[in-house]
């Protein structure tokens, strides 16, 4: 204990008064180990403490700027403690590159400033998205492969568990990457949202001698395994005997295809002969005429694309068919006219 002498001369009194004096606290940085030059590597900082700190004291280790400077220091770590030890840090993140960067340890109880660590902290590799690529795209069908491949890199950890650097991928979901680059840093990638759409499954039912198929984008008929010539609609009228089959693509580009279809005459062609008629306009609104040779009576039939019914309605004596234009929708429908003669059908749109 050191002590200060104070004299008062007061009638030849000496008064001797002692003060402690408080001995100086310092705290001295040294040597920062990086573990990388990453932008958000970790650091282990050594600090040594001279003099005593109150209890319930926390230590705080700042990094400098990129130019060295603690103008406005960044806190990178903490510890609770009053001596000597070692510090857990972490470069943040968003550190720019530079070979300036230094760390000082402070403590709050009392406040006191350590030395700037004698060597400087390297950053040389700042985080950077990666971007996932597929291949042919994020949107499949089933049973259709995507290939997501990550960008140039040493290791890679995909979501999946996968280390390699592309994957093939079949299901809908998300897919990320992880990667190690040369210098040994972890980049993340973005999130690719891979959607697989189901195929359509079209179905194939029959009346008379026409064929409907369930809806879709487009159509393509085949018979006994050839595409059936511009047969591109959902409705097929053929009398044809063998096996019939359609592929139906959707919205989503995703093409299916129905079973095989065995068709076969149906028996009303034994008693009736193919009925010869014509029909205009075509495309139609709410007024269709009927051409038709001979004045028998005659049944009318109107069905839509999937084959159901949806009209009877009656020809008149011009031959003229009229239709409430709110009952029907816009599209494709099949007239079947049938009179003691034989039966036929065209193909009628509806606009």
């Amino acid at each position: 204990m050191k002590y200060a002498l104070t004299f008062l001369f007061t009638a030849c009194l000496f008064v001797i008064t002692p003060t402690v004096l408080q001995a100086q606290i310092t705290i001295t940085t040294d040597t920062v180990i990086q573990t990388s030059t990453c932008a958000g590597a970790d650091l282990i900082i050594e600090y040594t403490v001279s003099g005593s700190l109150n209890a319930g004291n926390t230590f705080t280790a700042e990094m400098s700027n990129a130019f060295g400077l603690f103008s406005n220091p960044v806190v990178i770590g903490t510890k609770a403690g009053t001596t000597s030890g070692t510090m857990q840090a972490k470069i943040p993140d968003n550190a720019t590159i530079s070979i300036l960067y230094r760390v000082r340890v402070v403590s709050d109880d009392p406040a006191v400033t350590g030395s700037n660590s004698p060597n400087t902290v390297v950053v040389t590799t700042i985080p950077a998205l990666v971007f996932v690529t597929s291949d042919p795209g994020d949107s499949i069908c089933q049973g259709d492969t995507t290939t997501l491949t990550g960008g140039l890199a040493v290791s890679y950890l995909w979501n999946t568990g996968d280390t390699t650097s592309s994957i093939d991928v079949t299901e809908s979901g998300e897919y990320w990457v992880t990667q190690t680059d040369i210098a040994g840093c972890e980049l993340n990638s973005d999130t690719a949202l891979i959607t697989v759409f189901p195929k359509p499954a079209p179905i194939i039912s029959q009346f008379m001698d026409t064929l409907f198929s369930t809806p879709g984008s487009t159509h393509q008929w085949y018979f006994n395994d050839q595409p059936v010539s511009s047969a591109n609609d959902p409705i097929l009228v053929t009398s044809d005997q063998g096996v019939y089959y359609v592929e139906v693509t959707d919205e989503n580009g995703c093409t299916g295809r129905s079973a095989d279809h065995q068709w076969a005459f149906p028996g009303i062609r034994d008693i009736h002969r193919p009925l010869n008629f014509s029909v205009s306009p075509n495309p139609f609104d709410d007024i269709l005429r009927i051409n038709i040779a001979g004045s028998e009576p005659v049944q009318v039939h109107l069905y839509n694309s999937q084959g159901v019914l949806v009209s009877k309605p009656v020809v008149d004596p011009q031959g003229l068919l009229s239709f409430d234009r709110r009952a029907l929708e816009p599209g494709l429908y099949l007239i079947r006219l049938t009179t003691s003669s034989g039966t036929g059908t065209r193909k009628v749109i509806k606009y």
